[in-house]
């Protein structure tokens, strides 16, 4: 009887999973139709039903960020591109809309100067997400193990000294990796939102009547440092930090 029942549940949720499936390719199609057609609104509300049936991709954060590019919508255009370059950074056209979009906001924060060399590591550490990364330091720790190995093993002086130097060389290759693996995880985790409403004030404390610091606008990205109660502590581009209300911005993840 009881496996009779495991058979049914298991059975009912596979086909719960095929109907979920379906129903999110058929509103990808009819939203990607929509576009087509310039009909935007509807576009965006087949797109919208596909997340709030718990699917995230690319393709389809992409697609939602055109839609509202199209409709003028620039925050929530932002939003999903934001969102997209989650799932692929190095994605150009994404790269170049979200640049576009960002180009119709009204806030222009001066970025905080960067050593150069922290720059050349973002650009290598972002060659590769945080998996890929990890896998590369297990290579790295392999070799070393087999030049461990070698140098152990074989009394031979020109083997001990080769696998001796070769195993510095893996060592240092897999701290590299190791330490790049980090930061892109630190990358991909890093909480992050754009400012939905119109406007809001940057607060010196997480209360309504404490004193407003700056107005910060519709489409701004803030980094999310804390959260207390209705109130979430963030950092401009420009490094500036206050407390902005939860309901005037949305997380990007």
């Amino acid at each position: 009887m009881n496996r009779i029942l495991i058979i049914l549940a298991t059975t009912l949720l596979l086909h719960a999973c095929s109907s979920n499936n379906q129903e999110q390719q058929e509103n990808f199609n009819n939203g990607n139709y929509a576009y087509s057609e310039k009909n935007y609104a509807t576009a965006i509300d087949r797109y919208e039903a596909i997340v709030q049936l718990g699917s995230e991709a690319f393709e389809m954060y992409y697609n939602l960020g055109n839609a509202y590019f199209r409709k003028g919508d620039y925050p929530r255009a932002i939003l999903n591109y934001e969102r997209a370059a989650r799932f692929n950074p190095h994605d150009e056209d994404n790269i170049n809309n979200l640049a576009l979009a960002n180009s119709k906001i009204q806030d222009r924060f001066e970025v905080m100067p960067e050593i150069k060399a922290v720059t050349l590591w973002k650009k290598f550490s972002y060659l590769f997400n945080s998996a890929a990364w990890a896998f590369i330091t297990v290579g790295f720790l392999a070799l070393l193990l087999v030049s461990l190995f070698f140098y152990v093993m074989y009394p031979s002086y020109t083997i001990k000294k080769t696998s001796f130097y070769t195993g510095i060389v893996f060592l240092f290759c897999m701290s590299l990796s190791l330490t790049a693996t980090f930061s892109a995880y630190g990358r991909e985790t890093e909480k992050s939102a754009i400012v939905m409403a119109f406007s809001t004030n940057l607060l010196s404390e997480p209360e309504s009547s404490s004193t407003a610091k700056t107005i910060i606008h519709a489409g701004s990205k803030l980094l999310l440092m804390d959260k207390i109660g209705s109130y979430y502590k963030v950092q401009l581009p420009n490094g500036e930090k206050g407390w902005v209300a939860t309901s005037d911005i949305a997380p990007i993840l």
